[in-house]
């Protein structure tokens, strides 16, 4: 079963690329899968020259539902989110 990650991020922030990134706050889902999307943030963060997320994102904070990772995103509450694919579309 392959799954698909995606990167939320506000809209307000007007980010355009990984590098507007840096130093903001993210969410990951990790229910069902554990960390395998962190391990996807890592190797895109790594893949665009950065160094580990843990030294280039802000705070990142855990989620164990996919609600719970978007939705502080669309209210303003964190910058951004890594969720499954998936997810999202049930969400929307």
């Amino acid at each position: 079963m392959t799954r698909t990650y995606i990167l939320l991020v506000r809209r307000d922030l007007g980010a355009r690329s990984l590098n507007d990134l840096q130093n903001r706050d993210i969410i990951v889902l990790t229910s069902g899968v554990g960390w395998i999307g962190r391990l996807w943030m890592d190797v895109t963060t790594l893949r665009h020259g950065h160094t580990a997320s843990e030294h280039f994102y802000g705070k990142i904070t855990r989620a164990e539902s996919g609600s719970r990772a978007v939705l502080p995103v669309f209210f303003g509450q964190s910058d951004a989110c890594v969720v499954t694919k998936r997810s999202f579309e049930t969400l929307a």
